[in-house]
């Protein structure tokens, strides 16, 4: 298969096609397909206990399992099956960037579909996309590590198909990086609230519980209105959803810091006579900051209201200047919040002062009636005079309250996720038991020591229970990343090797690969430094020079992900 060639036509390199009412589908295996796994139509279908892997090779915008329309057509099953490594290119096309792929893919004017028991990972658009779709049933499945577990979205293609009638019952959806979205709800109008039933689900994102939902329409105003909750803030602003559903039962660390570089960076920091560095901005002008001793945290606290009076829904933006800024330098920040409403949204990033670009990747955090403490970290990818830290929310939910505002240059080890979450799956049609290292426990708060079960076509995602300390392995491999260094495990032989030129480079990239003679398997895959995937490049085991267009990617560092039969090396480059 060559990637971006071949036949134009939704219905090219497919696994397995079949319409028509009455058919079964079961015990497939289905690898290696340049566009859809399995792609069913018709009445009375039933798709069974079928492993899907690496689909959407060579085209994107496909699903390892597939379907569309057929709005008259009823009984129709997807039970049990493993779809894993949806992948997804662009190549060929006129996009900038990957639309990916999708596991379960339920396009335009699909309807009457129960799925149950199914297992989709690591896939590059969402493990289950609705997209027009309705009377649609969801129970059991376990949905892991694909960049949105599951997609509703309503959009102008079929603007007579909202999406109704769609139960979402005891699911587990599971992101591995804060990246990652747990649900994804989108529409043309103002009818979240009216999508389906929804309850007893397991949205689970142990690195980071901010912002894991995601959701927008467009108001009557014709202006889109977009929000970002946790599991709480979600309940509340959405009574009718998941009032019985639970986040992750443990958190796992996404950095340690080894050591602080001086002191508090923001020396107003407890706000206690004044809010000197603080600036607001919302247009038109609605928005103000004050200070504020009336006891709502800690003595005195920065407080941001807004105008509601007349014209359009605003956002305002509340804007702190921390200083200068080093590349390649972390930097914590932490602050209590409060605000006057349930289930709100505070999002946070870093600017350059001068430019006024983003410097950094954007946070959520949720605002409600109670006090939280947050905090965040972030790698600067540039050097700047003059930093601002911007806190943005929609200007209906002020006034909110802030305080202990504390910016630190740390030393920091980033934790890898994979030494703490463990995916498992069973695509056999036998029990099968596997062993574990320590005690674990999943996303239901089940405990597991030693080993699992699993029956046949199914699948565990665990989150190991002494998740306290990085492990060496992986202090010592981010280490390696920060400094820029290639990172070899110890096995790794010196004929195995990865360079890069110019480094920094602002338009094409060139990767010079070296791998040993009688390599069998290489992958290779881009991330920016929070953790984004950005590129899967294809190779083979005789790649030795790649280009990659990075003109399009915002300035910072970025990290190439080089496997060779299961040898890794990391190697950092930095986008100007």
């Amino acid at each position: 298969m060559l990637v971006g060639m071949g036949q134009s036509g939704n219905q090219q390199y497919n696994g397995i096609l079949l319409e028509g009412p009455g058919n079964t589908i079961e015990l497939n295996s289905v690898v290696n397909t340049g566009y859809s796994g399995i792609t069913f139509a018709g009445e009375s279908c039933l798709i069974k206990n079928n492993y899907v892997d690496n689909f959407c090779l060579t085209v994107e915008d496909g699903g390892g399992i597939y379907t569309w329309g057929d709005l008259t057509k009823y009984n129709r099953r997807i039970i049990g099956n493993i779809i894993v490594n949806g992948i997804g290119t662009s190549e060929g096309t006129t996009y900038e960037f990957s639309t990916g792929a999708t596991g379960i893919f339920h396009d335009d004017e699909s309807a009457n579909v129960e799925m149950a028991d199914n297992t989709v990972a690591n896939c590059s658009r969402a493990g289950i996309f609705f997209h027009n779709s309705h009377e649609m049933s969801m129970k059991n499945n376990t949905v892991f590590n694909n960049r949105t577990q599951i997609t509703m979205i309503h959009d102008p293609i079929s603007i007579n198909h909202p999406i109704r009638n769609l139960t979402l019952d005891n699911n587990i959806l599971f992101s591995r990086i804060s990246s990652q979205f747990l649900m994804e709800i989108g529409s043309i109008t103002n009818d979240l609230a009216n999508f389906g039933y929804f309850n007893n689900n397991y949205y689970s994102r142990p690195v980071d519980d901010n912002g894991v939902i995601y959701s927008y329409y467009r108001d009557g105003y014709g202006i889109w209105q977009y929000a970002f909750y946790n599991v709480d803030g979600w309940k509340a602003a959405y009574g009718n959803y998941d009032q019985q559903s639970k986040a992750s039962p443990v958190k796992i660390p996404s950095y340690i810091i080894n050591g602080v570089n001086g002191g508090n960076r923001y020396a107003n920091s407890g706000f206690n006579s004044n809010t000197s560095g603080v600036y607001c901005l919302s247009s038109p002008g609605k928005c103000a900051v004050s200070w504020n001793n009336g006891g709502k945290l800690d003595g005195g606290a920065l407080q941001v209201t807004y105008d509601a009076n007349g014209g359009n829904i605003n956002n305002v933006g509340n804007y702190i200047d921390i200083g200068p800024v080093q590349a390649g330098r972390n930097y914590q920040i932490k602050f209590s919040l409060i605000g006057n409403q349930p289930g709100k949204t505070l999002k946070a990033f870093l600017m350059d002062g001068s430019s006024y670009g983003h410097i950094s990747e954007t946070r959520y955090f949720n605002m409600g009636t109670s006090r939280t403490e947050n905090e965040f970290m972030f790698t600067s990818p540039v050097s700047t005079v003059t930093t601002l830290l911007a806190f943005e929310n929609s200007g209906p939910d002020c006034p909110y309250w802030m305080d202990n505002l504390q910016v630190y240059d740390v030393n920091i080890a980033v934790a890898n996720p994979d030494d703490y979450i463990k995916f498992i799956y069973n695509a056999t049609s036998n029990a099968q038991s596997y062993g574990l290292s320590g005690n674990y426990v999943d996303a239901k708060n089940n405990l597991f020591s030693g080993s699992i079960n699993l029956g046949p076509f199914s699948s565990a995602v665990l989150i190991k229970q002494t998740a306290g300390q990085l492990s060496q392995t992986a202090t010592q491999r981010q280490a390696n990343v920060v400094s820029s260094q290639i990172v070899q495990e110890a096995e790794d032989s010196k004929s195995l090797s990865v360079k890069v030129t110019p480094n920094p480079t602002r338009n094409t990239l060139q990767i010079l690969l070296n791998a040993p003679q009688g390599t069998q398997k290489t992958s290779l895959s881009i991330y920016s430094i929070s953790g984004v995937l950005m590129k899967n490049v294809p190779i083979s085991s005789s790649t030795q020079n790649l280009n990659v267009d990075v003109s399009a990617w915002n300035t910072g560092a970025y990290i190439i992900n080089y496997v060779c039969d299961g040898h890794i090396i990391y190697k950092k480059f930095v986008k100007q």
